[in-house]
């Protein structure tokens, strides 16, 4: 029992911190006018996080959908 908690505060944990770094590039592309600044590098990964948080999502929904 203890490893699979240990899994799951891990993957919460993971969430948390992709949540926050996201939220940090929507911040700002949105209030500080970085978008003319940013190069590709940081384009892919605010896209592959986006991408991520969104299969993340998915996948909950799903999972709330079968019970």
């Amino acid at each position: 029992m203890g490893k699979k908690k240990a899994k799951k505060s891990l993957k919460r944990g993971w969430l948390f911190l992709v949540i926050l770094i996201w939220a940090a590039f929507l911040y700002e592309i949105i209030f500080m006018n970085g978008v003319e600044t940013y190069g590709i590098k940081e384009w892919v990964v605010f896209s592959v996080l986006t991408f991520w948080l969104l299969m993340e999502l998915a996948e909950k929904l799903i999972k709330a959908r079968k019970t």
